[in-house]
This record gives structure tokens, sequence and C-alpha cells, in this order.
């Protein structure tokens, strides 16, 4: 019997701790978990809609390419991403751009006239895309370039 109230006593005042530490409000580690998950779905969520979320970097359309015979075809492809700028940035010595074509990949054009020189001393030259977040197809740099003249296509 003596064990039995021994049982009956500690589990009645086991229960009765286990409902005190209940009663306090848990305390909750706030390490941004909540952001992150909003951010993600924020990015799901554009992709899904078509959007473009900030790209934070500029991305590399092309390698080292030099113009040559007056002009130079630098295929893209739509799997690069949405751009709304782009950028001609000299490897190595002077090209001229005189003008620059772009095909979108729903088929659409822009033309754009440049008349600037890249070389060492001016580095790059920027071109804005009409409209915004444009998937583009082809680059087409028309201008001069040295023997040993190059430059290197980038987009945000």
């Amino acid at each position: 019997m003596k064990k039995l109230t021994a049982l009956i006593t500690t589990l009645v005042l086991g229960a009765s701790q286990a409902g005190v530490a209940m009663a306090r409000p848990a305390r909750l580690i706030d390490n941004g978990w909540r952001e992150r998950q909003e951010l993600r779905m924020d990015r799901e969520r554009e992709q899904i809609n078509g959007q473009r979320h900030y790209r934070p970097a500029w991305v590399a359309l092309s390698g080292a390419t030099r113009i040559a015979d007056g002009r130079d075809v630098i295929p893209v492809g739509a799997q690069k991403g949405r751009f709304t700028q782009l950028r001609f940035q000299t490897t190595e010595g002077a090209s001229l751009i005189d003008h620059v074509l772009i095909r979108f990949s729903d088929g659409r054009w822009q033309s754009t006239e440049v008349g600037k020189q890249i070389d060492p001393r001016n580095p790059m030259v920027e071109v804005l895309l009409d409209g915004d977040r444009k998937k583009i197809d082809q680059i087409i740099v028309l201008g001069a370039g040295g023997r040993r003249a190059s430059y290197q296509v980038f987009g945000i």
C-alpha cells in the first residue's frame, strides 16, 4: 500500500511540474527563417508569373570575341534569362562599336546607335534595352577592331 501511495504521489507531483513547465511561454529563436521562406516563395511566384527577380551581378553573355569584317554575331539564347541592360567591355586592344542590333526571343528587334570606342582608357559602354526584362536570342555588333582587339558582352 505504501508503494502505491508513493507511486500516486510521484505521478501527481510529476504532472503538476509538467503543467508548470508548459504554462511558461516558449522562447522562440529568430534566425531569419521566416524571411528566408518568404523570399523563396516570392522567387517561385516570380518564376511562375514570368517576372524577373533582381539580378545582383552581371552575367557573361559571351566569351572574349572580336569584330571581324565589320561585324560580330553573338548567339545568346533565351535560357540565359531576362535582361534590361547590356555592357560591352574591352578585354584587349581597342574596338569601335558603331551600332548594336539585338534580336529578342519574341522575334522583335532593337537597333541602337552607339558610336563609341572601347579601349583600356574607356573600358566599357552600356546599352539599355527597350522595355523591361527581355530574353535575348542574338546580338549583332557593327564596327571595327584592331588585329588583337577583343571585348566581352555582359547582361543584367
